[in-house]
């Protein structure tokens, strides 16, 4: 049986391409129904656009009740199964989140509980801690909290700058959202 998803941005999309791509490449029985975003100048949106992805602008900018109400409508319309958040900066309500328990994955670039918020990677950086990786987690009603599925560790090396950590992070994030996404279909259906 298909999988259907929907997925969130806000930026530059990358988590969602590399997950649109290990679909194809796999020829995995998952349909990405839309890709939104609350950012009408999301160059995730463009890169879905590409792909034949239909997609939509949320519309925020007239609070946090439109927006979701935005997404809730794209939920129910498309009949999707699993809500995937991939750079999306926004936190759901519990209420939202309540209605879909279960169905909705985020991914963070640190290992939670750890540095949780918008800037995990510059806040490990700053920690001098020699190591942090990526989370990816079913969401809850807290910020970058909830039931871990998968987490990868990525060490800190004595030649890395923030920009290269950064990069190492992106190519985990990249690999092991699809991998989490997979086991998590399988689990549920």
């Amino acid at each position: 049986m298909t999988c259907k998803i929907g997925i969130l941005v806000s930026g530059r999309g990358t988590n969602m391409e590399a997950i649109v791509d290990h679909i194809a490449a796999e020829k995995a029985d998952v349909q990405v129904l839309f890709v939104a975003s609350d950012n009408a100048s999301a160059a995730g949106l463009r890169l879905a656009r590409q792909r034949g992805i239909p997609t939509a602008v949320l519309p925020y900018k007239d609070g946090r009740a439109a927006g979701e109400a935005a997404v809730e409508k794209l939920w129910q319309e498309r009949g999707i199964d699993l809500l995937v958040l991939a750079g999306f900066m926004r936190l759901l309500t519990g209420e939202f989140v309540g209605r879909h328990e279960g169905r909705i994955l985020n991914i963070h670039p640190a290992l939670l509980p750890k540095f949780p918020g918008a800037h995990g990677i510059e806040d490990f950086w700053k920690s001098g801690e020699p190591v942090s990786g990526v989370t990816v987690h079913l969401v809850d009603d807290k910020m970058d909290h909830g039931p871990i599925l998968a987490q990868r560790e990525v060490a800190r090396e004595s030649e890395d700058t923030i920009e290269t950590f950064e990069a190492k992070i992106h190519a985990v994030e990249h690999q092991l959202y699809w991998q989490a996404l997979k086991d998590y279909i399988k689990r549920i259906s």
